[in-house]
């Protein structure tokens, strides 16, 4: 009996890992397409990232949306009239890369970033960051129908600072850019409130948590900021 139910524990194990291998193949997968369809057709965007790094997201997940960003990036880069720009947030704004063209430099500095466990959390902090980088990026910009796209990534929980909300209106109204929002870790009822709010009407709200619902995740955010099919 004992032995049937190592061979059955071993099974199992082995379905779950091939599981995750196939999950992981889509993704990767999700991406090529996704490359080739902004290489295709164009992207003509500044995005801004707004990373949580208070503790209440593990370093795990803070790592996940790190690695979240670089993928965007992988992807929208392929537009080199795009520009990246990213800041952390937690008891206050840390920069990360200023408004920049050159994707390899801010892969870099986003790859490097490191989870600093703040005890609080201001995500209208990580809003003011991004707003000023794409208010100036807009002001600079020869092209008046590119796309200003912030991304707000963490568990939506705000326990310092300014109301997000108000913040995230102020942005719109102001730079006439769209707030997506990507949650990470465990949100609870008000941290899901305050990343819907946040995301407003115009704005998708994304969950992230494991590889298939990343690739339909990647889709989603590429197509609401490229504003094209991912379908060549």
């Amino acid at each position: 009996m004992i032995k049937c139910f190592f061979v059955l524990a071993l099974l199992f194990a082995y379905a779950s890992c091939r599981s995750v291998e196939e999950a992981k193949l889509r993704y990767q997968n999700t991406i090529r397409t996704a490359s080739e369809a902004v290489e295709a057709r164009g992207c003509l965007a500044h995005v801004c990232f707004a990373l949580d790094t208070s503790g209440s997201v593990t370093k795990q997940q803070f790592s996940k949306g790190r690695d979240f960003i670089l993928d965007i990036t992988a992807i929208l880069g392929n537009d080199r009239r795009t520009k990246f720009a990213a800041g952390q947030y937690g008891r206050r704004t840390y920069k990360i890369a200023s408004m920049t063209g050159d994707v390899a430099t801010f892969n870099t500095e986003v790859g490097f970033s490191p989870y600093r466990h703040d005890s609080q959390t201001s995500v209208g902090s990580g809003i003011v960051f991004c707003h000023s980088q794409l208010r100036r990026a807009r002001k600079n910009a020869a092209d008046a129908n590119i796309v200003n796209k912030m991304v707000v990534i963490g568990d939506g929980r705000n326990t310092l600072g300014g109301d997000p909300i108000r913040r995230a209106n102020n942005f719109r109204r102001k730079v006439g850019g769209e707030i997506s929002t990507v949650s990470i870790g465990y949100p609870g009822k008000e941290g899901e409130r305050i990343l819907s709010e946040v995301a407003g009407e115009t704005g998708g709200v994304f969950t992230v948590d494991d590889y298939d619902e990343l690739s339909e995740k990647v889709e989603d955010l590429v197509t609401e900021i490229c504003g094209i099919s991912l379908d060549l």
